[in-house]
């Protein structure tokens, strides 16, 4: 089967449940509405899964009313409140995302404030909803990016990269490798996608983590260039339907998982980080995907964190060789030698 695109997700609040659509924007800091609010402490500091699990109870959809857009927050599938999407004029505070800042996001008002306070149990005021600001953004890291066309490459509130591509074979290897242990249960131990939180999920007659060495891809009339491997927390570990953290010997532990077959250096890693200026065009469930180029190997593994063969390993190698050869050589000579003492 062609590749084609099986699901598309967007998380409009961070950290929470996600959406799954059947089509989607692509725009400057990723497909619109994706992680475009967040929630913050008291610090203005953002506030996940990775230190609250309860986050994943929280329930999202996005919704129009007379020409507006809202989304609407839920708690375990109750209690609903709607905030819509602010002006730019409205008021601001600073919020930090994983070291960086954007000094104006959108404050969204008092009355989600307190309803975030009472679903995650903050006994004072504590939390606040923000919306990402249109006319502010933070650059991404383009380190590992290598022959991406053009500059500037931004996100919003996303951890490092605007997009997550994630396929199907790769998902179906580690359930596999999931279900090889003793204690595998079908029902409690099943590596669902909501763990990975992909944008694109990709299926078709494609190896597991051939995506490693995908650099540009065209999919629908959209061009996305991967740029790295992303490298995966905790949230991987995190029973969407619980909020429960895997032990770590539990067959559904996707770090441990990873780690056992998807470490070469840098990280368990699982998907890829993409980027994209097909600003505006549309993205749609089933597809086409074209793999147009491939990364080199090298470029490949110093993204993965391979180390490559080394010569003066080799060198070293050969030296000891030489000296062992030598030695053994003048040993022999010795020995033919007359003995005095004989």
């Amino acid at each position: 089967m062609a590749l084609r695109v099986k699901a598309l997700f967007i998380y409009p609040v961070k950290s929470c449940q996600g959406i799954q659509v059947d089509e989607a924007e692509i725009s400057k800091k990723g497909f619109k509405y994706d992680r475009y609010w967040m929630i913050v402490d008291g610090k203005g500091d953002m506030v996940t899964q990775r230190k609250m699990t309860r986050l994943g109870s929280i329930g999202t959809k996005m919704v129009q009313k007379d020409g507006q857009t809202g989304v609407e927050l839920t708690w375990n599938g109750e209690r609903p409140i709607t905030v819509w999407e602010k002006d730019e004029s409205d008021i601001r505070q600073t919020a930090e995302v994983f070291g960086g800042v954007m000094k104006n996001a959108l404050v969204c008002g008092e009355d989600v404030n307190t309803w975030l306070d009472e679903a995650l149990g903050a006994k004072v005021p504590t939390y606040k909803l923000l919306q990402c600001p249109k006319d502010e953004k933070r650059d991404v890291e383009m380190d590992m990016a290598v022959n991406v066309p053009g500059e500037g490459y931004t996100t919003g509130f996303a951890d490092g990269f605007p997009y997550l591509a994630l396929l199907q074979s790769s998902l179906d290897e580690i359930n596999k490798k999931a279900s090889e242990s003793a204690s595998f249960d079908s029902n409690l131990h099943t590596l669902d996608v909501r763990r990975f939180r992909p944008n694109i999920l990709i299926e078709g007659d494609v190896i597991p983590n051939d995506d490693d060495d995908w650099h540009e891809v065209q999919i629908g009339k959209g061009t996305f260039h991967f740029v790295t491997a992303c490298e995966r927390c905790v949230l991987t570990t995190i029973n969407p339907d619980t909020q429960k953290m895997d032990q770590r010997m539990t067959p559904s532990n996707a770090l441990t998982l990873l780690n056992k077959y998807r470490n070469f250096g840098r990280g368990a890693l699982f998907g890829q980080n993409c980027v994209s200026q097909s600003h505006e065009t549309i993205v749609r469930k089933g597809d086409t995907v074209y793999v147009t180029s491939r990364r080199t190997a090298t470029t490949k593994d110093h993204d993965l964190g391979k180390k490559p063969s080394s010569l003066p390993s080799c060198g070293v190698l050969s030296l000891f060789s030489v000296l062992s050869f030598a030695a053994a050589v003048g040993l022999a000579i010795k020995r033919s030698k007359p003995n005095p003492a004989q």
